[in-house]
């Protein structure tokens, strides 16, 4: 899914560079900002099942996640 090597070998650095930025605006908005947790159901009580508010806030982590990696990270600034 992640290659980070390019064809003749060598690590593909955009790349690497391009999911280490998207993780990091993904926890940042999605985490931090925002507050969404998928995991909060599996700390609580003992036998709590996985509810309908975790694969809704991995749901929205992923749509962060797509329009991070497919809008917002090609339209960003190039700086030369």
């Amino acid at each position: 899914m992640f290659e980070s090597l390019a064809k003749n070998g060598k690590v593909n650095w955009p790349y690497v560079r391009q999911i280490a930025y998207v993780s990091l605006f993904v926890w940042f908005v999605g985490v931090r900002m925002m507050n969404i947790n998928p995991f909060d159901d599996f700390g609580e009580a003992p036998g709590q099942d996985v509810t309908l508010g975790t694969g809704l806030d991995l749901l929205s982590l992923f749509a962060i996640y797509a329009v991070t990696w497919f809008i917002l990270y090609p339209a960003r600034p190039r700086v030369s």
